[in-house]
């Protein structure tokens, strides 16, 4: 009796362990990445290709792109979307944070002329590339990654192309931002790499 109880101890801590670690490494248990955004996608088609340097399907973040370096935005490039898009946004999240998906960086109105961004966007509401969104950490622009220590998220950089320019407020949130663009998205590319210290 005594050996069964201190078994089923055993057995109980092994598992709260196990749980501990896959929610201070992943938070969630949604493995799909883009499940934040289905509602909004749609049916749109995933056909533009978003690329950076240093950034790649799968790859580690650079360090200067998050809290442990310069805190700065990547420069991204994307593909042109369809022919009548209006403006295009992008926005960075993180989908493995314990408390829920935690958006970096929205930036939108982006003219449909312009498929890149440069690198170190500017903090503040209005570019001259596009208005930008508070962000989770409370501050305009990005905020790169920074996970809890001891443990390795994924990031999802977006692109959307969208049929519409947007009105928002100077303090609009991403999530004020996600609600704006539902029925708008008409293409959209996605690279998903990762960080962790």
């Amino acid at each position: 009796m005594r050996h069964a109880l201190l078994a089923a101890v055993i057995i109980a801590a092994v598992a709260s362990a196990v749980i501990a670690y896959y929610y201070i490494n992943y938070g969630s248990t949604n493995r799909d990445p883009l499940s934040p955004l289905r509602t909004v996608l749609g049916n749109a088609p995933d056909s533009l290709t978003l690329t950076g340097p240093g950034l790649s399907a799968g790859s580690t973040v650079p360090k200067q792109y998050t809290c442990d370096g310069v805190d700065e935005s990547p420069s991204l490039r994307w593909s042109k979307g369809p022919e009548d898009t209006v403006s295009y946004a992008v926005l960075m999240y993180d989908p493995d944070a314990p408390r829920g998906t935690f958006y970096h960086w929205v930036i939108y109105n982006i003219p449909s002329n312009i498929t890149a961004l440069p690198e170190g966007v500017p903090k503040k509401f209005r570019t001259s590339f596009g208005l930008q969104c508070i962000n989770d950490f409370k501050r305009y622009g990005y905020g790169g990654p920074c996970p809890p220590h001891g443990s390795t998220h994924r990031y999802v950089f977006v692109v959307l192309a969208l049929n519409t320019k947007l009105s928002l407020p100077s303090n609009a949130d991403a999530r004020a931002f996600l609600n704006a663009v539902k029925g708008h998205v008409l293409a959209y590319g996605a690279l998903v790499v990762s960080y962790g210290h």
